[in-house]
């Protein structure tokens, strides 16, 4: 938590600062490593309500004033930067699980009840230093309570609530979120021209909306029995420790409702799911198997291909993602295609694909050569069967304005409007249409 505020802090106030291996952020946005500021914001929250469960404990007395002061400067900075960035989602998880881990952990805490002084004085501190984003977060809920669809969440949940409606029971199908999601943003906007709504989203911002869309009541009663669960596990521990873990579960789970952590952020999923195992680990049962000397090699052997195997393709992967940023970062013709380790990786190869052909096709409009054309032309038209990606339709246009001139590209952009009519390219391009 203290390495992510510090680097949110270097990011708000004095981005030049940071090394070269560091990725350039001079938008001033506290985003750390992560790809979005809510990730970070929902991170650093988790975080400050660990380390009041860690306060809490006995063994804490026996730590020294270094460390203490340590988890002063992180919780400092980590409220900091939640406050300036602007995050609802985050300050929302401080709003709520901070008070609730306080009141959990009320007997063990008020045993630190200077260091409780310090963290109390140091947060008005920082909540002062970050106002500046505090406005901005009571500007977006102000913002909510306007009539009509000026949140672009507001305008994605009615969208999804719409395809719930078409098939409540199994869904449209896993996989299918974008082939349902299209049609039905398309005509929510032709209804309301005026709302606020992304022009290419793959997730609806709410991971229960996310699976009934493709799911239906089926993954609901899925949803719910995880959730029963859970809270089931929190009640067997006790208000005192089960209070405390659903304070530590809280941030995380709560973003899920409103954005697609698990999807951007893996740490987010990994520590969520450790938190897990924290609260279930007190459900445990013991038993002692008599296994055989074949069956305990067996289970050896088998642990170790699956660790040499698994560190294999974790080093595939780095290498791979290696290879596709400098694909990327790079503009010469002649690094066109060193995707090979992308391209026949597990993880990467649907987008090494996707980025590899648009570059072929970039290449083949340059050099006029037309059979390659076509086959792209082939390619993407049976990709947007399936995944009806916006960036795919981009190049659909000039596929068919290469092929097709006197046409214009008009095919494309026709199926293009009807998938995002909001694109005011396409809506431009389209009036030379007949």
């Amino acid at each position: 938590m203290g390495l992510h505020a510090v680097m949110g802090a270097i990011q708000i106030n004095a981005p030049d600062l940071l090394p070269n291996w560091v990725p350039k952020q001079r938008d001033f946005v506290p985003r750390s490593f992560f790809q979005q500021i809510n990730a970070h914001a929902s991170f650093l929250a988790t975080g400050v309500i660990t380390s009041l469960y860690y306060i809490s404990r006995p063994n804490f007395k026996f730590n020294s004033l270094f460390f203490k002061l340590i988890i002063i400067i992180s919780f400092s900075l980590a409220i900091y930067i939640i406050t300036a960035s602007g995050s609802r989602i985050g300050f929302l998880s401080l709003l709520i699980g901070v008070p609730l881990i306080l009141w959990a952990r009320y007997k063990l805490l008020r045993k630190q009840k200077k260091l409780l002084g310090v963290l109390f004085i140091s947060s008005l501190l920082s909540v002062t230093a970050g106002q500046a984003g505090l406005i901005q977060t009571v500007d977006k809920v102000a913002r909510l309570k306007m009539e009509g669809y000026s949140d672009a969440r507001w305008s994605i949940y009615s969208i999804s609530t719409e395809l719930i409606k078409n098939k409540p029971l199994t869904g449209h199908g896993i996989g299918n979120f974008l082939k349902a999601w299209n049609p039905q943003a398309a005509n929510f906007y032709l209804n309301h021209p005026n709302a606020s709504l992304p022009l290419f989203i793959g997730h609806p911002h709410n991971e229960i909306f996310f699976w009934m869309i493709e799911l239906g009541l089926v993954a609901l009663v899925g949803i719910l029995g995880v959730i029963l669960g859970i809270s089931k596990a929190l009640y067997y521990c006790g208000f005192q420790r089960g209070g405390a873990y659903a304070a530590m579960l809280l941030p995380i789970s709560l973003h899920t409702q409103v954005e697609h952590p698990f999807y951007v952020s893996s740490i987010h999923w990994f520590l969520w799911l450790f938190l897990l195992f924290i609260l279930f680990k007190h459900q445990t049962k013991r038993y002692i198997l008599n296994l055989s000397s074949s069956a305990f090699h067996l289970m050896q052997s088998t642990t170790i291909i699956i660790a040499i195997i698994g560190t294999w393709f974790f080093i595939n992967t780095a290498q791979a993602q290696v290879e596709l940023k400098l694909f990327l970062s790079s503009n010469k013709v002649e690094h066109n295609a060193p995707l090979y380790l992308a391209l026949n990786n597990l993880y990467f190869r649907p987008i090494a694909e996707q980025y590899a052909m648009r570059k072929t096709l970039y290449l083949s409009i340059y050099t006029k050569n037309r059979p390659q054309i076509e086959a792209y032309e082939k390619w993407a038209k049976l990709k947007i069967k399936n995944k009806p990606d916006f960036n795919i339709y981009d190049t659909l246009v000039l596929t068919s304005n290469f092929l097709r001139p006197e046409g214009n590209g008009c095919d494309a952009l026709s199926a293009g409007l009807l998938q995002y009519p909001q694109y005011e390219p396409f809506q431009k391009a389209h009036l030379n249409c007949r």
